[in-house]
């Protein structure tokens, strides 16, 4: 890809989403930080707390990453990506559920 074509890429993030991207880009450069995401993932939640871990998360990444919250807003970021020509595929953080939550219902588009 061209350099000028990256321009359109990023007109479509805010500054602060660029920074986290970045951060996520970063961490993805040390196999030892990807391969133990989990176990951090564990230690957080036993120093913080699952609610407040998740919390994190969702502010981090979640507008980068999540398509929705729900069928709707799914439905709708997976719409907006399509009109760009953009495949994508669906699928659920299954930190985020709980007990109760952990029978997953798919959505076909």
């Amino acid at each position: 890809m061209e350099l000028a074509n990256y321009g359109k890429i990023y007109r479509n993030y805010s500054f602060s989403n660029l920074l986290k991207l970045k951060s996520f880009l970063t961490i993805c450069k040390y196999p030892l930080l990807v391969k133990n995401l989990g176990t951090f993932y564990k230690l957080s939640n036993s120093i913080l707390g699952k609610g407040i871990t998740n919390n994190l998360i969702k502010y981090f990444y979640g507008e980068l990453f999540v398509g929705g919250e729900n069928p709707f807003e799914l439905e709708k970021s997976l719409g907006i990506l399509n009109k760009r020509g953009l495949i994508c595929i669906a699928d659920y953080a299954r930190e985020f559920l709980d007990e109760k939550e952990e029978k997953v219902k798919y959505i076909y588009f």
